[in-house]
């Protein structure tokens, strides 16, 4: 599942295809370890927002999946956050285990 929403939603040549400057890696939303994930049967309208380095159309609508790259040390910090926030591997966290609901909150 995890694999398949990457692939989904950052295929390999992407970065390429767009010219994306390095120290850049593509991040997705919903997260690639969750049910909602890229590759989930119904969720295949892809979302681009501006500013998120990509030639593609814009498509900020309410529904689908979202791409963006950025700063890959940021990308790579957040994925170690988000593990913590789990909890699975270290036993610590919330352990929310594979199937578990859980909200997402964005605050600027």
């Amino acid at each position: 599942m995890i694999n398949s929403n990457r692939r989904r939603a950052c295929p390999r040549g992407l970065a390429q295809q767009n010219s994306v400057p390095s120290g850049n890696s593509c991040d997705e939303y919903p997260f690639a370890s969750t049910a909602q994930g890229a590759a989930t049967p119904g969720n295949g309208k892809k979302r681009v927002f501006k500013g998120c380095k990509l030639t593609e159309d814009f498509n900020d609508g309410p529904h689908g999946f979202s791409r963006c790259f950025i700063n890959n040390s940021q990308n790579t910090q957040s994925g170690s956050n988000y593990g913590v926030f789990l909890g699975n591997a270290t036993g610590k966290g919330n352990r929310i285990l594979r199937g578990d609901p859980f909200y997402v909150q964005v605050v600027t």
